[in-house]
């Protein structure tokens, strides 16, 4: 993308990252989930434990978050959010 395509990012609305990241919240909120429901077939846990640093911070925080604020601010219905785990 050129320079042309870069100045266009200038123009998203303010609250437009606001979105992408209840929208980011929601899929990681389905993911825990998931994870809740079948224990070790989602998330790879040895890699988390060996590649990553805060995520038992991250997933509280996200466990923690309201689906009724997730879907509201992300602007995609709690069913299809819900979803994602599948398509991950």
């Amino acid at each position: 993308m050129g320079r042309r395509g870069h100045d266009a990012c200038r123009f998203v609305s303010p609250g437009a990252h606001q979105w992408r990241r209840r929208l980011a919240q929601g899929i990681m909120k389905a993911v825990f989930e998931e994870e809740e429901r079948r224990p070790g077939r989602v998330l790879d846990h040895e890699f988390i434990r060996d590649y990553t640093s805060g995520f038992a911070q991250l997933a509280a925080a996200i466990k923690n978050a309201s689906w009724d604020q997730i879907i509201e601010q992300s602007g995609i219905r709690g069913r299809k959010l819900r979803l994602l785990p599948n398509l991950y």
